[in-house]
């Protein structure tokens, strides 16, 4: 670079374009109560459609705290969130509760078990609460017990064909079957398939070999059938049933995959009854299941990593599992 040996003016050009501006962010922080997220954890947000996501949207109940967040993230990108919780509520079906399906009928979950955070999960209930169930929501709130659970596990839950003899007549509600194997097979929420036109209904419940159907026969009468197929629910979300995974097979197994499909029952996720929220294809029931990248593919580690629901042997979802 040349320099002066006199007073004067020099012109320099500096190329700027790679250097990176420091921009000054204010941080914040709130408390908030809110229908879904952990409890009793930090969490750093950016945007209001984070907040959104990670802790639902607002209601009546929990506006004043989601719009005070909103407020400070429409002019900030940096907000940390600790929800909080009533502990005097857990167990019941308020805002701030547990979520879980069953309760208020099951009696083990007198001990309000409330599950805040994935650390909290891991530290105390991985291993289970003996006698309450198979699946919890991944965090309190009431929005919870919208969750429905439906895990098939073999080809045979997947779809087969029923033994005996099913009558169906027009119009009507209720099928009744001439051969107990009906009540074995059937499960509430299977699709059968009868008759020269293929008709589909539901099952909605099964009690011996009487089956209330979900929806009407309309059309023409179907008389006996003595082969009528039933396939799983879901069935329709998968291109096909359950049976061995490769690492499975190359081990000597066979048979260890299974569907498993979390759908929201009441609509209050979704805004329509029913919606499937996530569904898991041939994932495995081998703790050492490993995917073609090497990722794993045991179903408790797969499930406990999704937004939804935690695999745990605690406060009960409505539970289906097809045999």
């Amino acid at each position: 670079m040349p320099f002066q040996v006199s007073p004067g003016v020099n012109v320099s050009e500096i190329d700027l374009t790679t250097v990176i501006p420091a921009v000054s962010t204010t941080e914040g922080a709130i408390a908030m109560h809110a229908k879904w997220g952990p409890v009793d954890q930090r969490v750093l947000i950016g945007s209001e459609d984070q907040l959104a996501t990670t802790y639902g949207t607002p209601n009546s109940n929990t506006a004043s705290d989601f719009f005070t967040a909103a407020s400070f993230l429409s002019y900030g990108n940096k907000l940390y969130v600790n929800r909080v919780v009533r502990s005097s509520n857990v167990g019941t079906l308020s805002t701030d509760s547990v979520a879980a399906r069953n309760a208020q009928t099951n009696s083990a979950n007198g001990k309000n078990t409330i599950i805040k955070n994935e650390d909290h999960y891991d530290d105390n209930y991985a291993s289970g609460i003996t006698g309450v169930g198979l699946w919890v929501a991944k965090y309190p709130g009431a929005l919870g017990n919208t969750l429905r659970v439906s895990a098939c596990r073999t080809s045979n839950a997947f779809s087969s064909t029923a033994n005996g003899t099913l009558s169906f007549t027009n119009n009507s509600v209720t099928v009744t079957a001439s051969n107990s194997a009906y009540a074995a097979t059937l499960v509430a929420g299977d699709i059968l398939i009868a008759g020269p036109d293929r008709y589909e209904v539901k099952v909605a419940s099964t009690s011996g070999v009487t089956i209330t159907l979900a929806n009407k026969y309309i059309g023409n009468t179907v008389a006996t059938q003595s082969l009528v197929q039933r396939r799983w629910e879901f069935a329709s979300y998968f291109d096909r049933a359950p049976g061995t995974s490769g690492a499975a097979a190359r081990e000597g197994s066979s048979n260890d995959e299974m569907h498993i499909v979390v759908a929201d029952e009441d609509g209050r996720i979704t805004g329509t009854a029913n919606t499937v929220l996530e569904r898991f294809s041939s994932i495995s029931k081998a703790a050492d299941a490993k995917n073609e990248d090497g990722s794993t593919n045991y179903y408790v580690n797969v499930i406990n990593a999704i937004h939804t629901i935690h695999i745990v042997i605690s406060v009960c979802l409505r539970v289906e599992v097809h045999e």
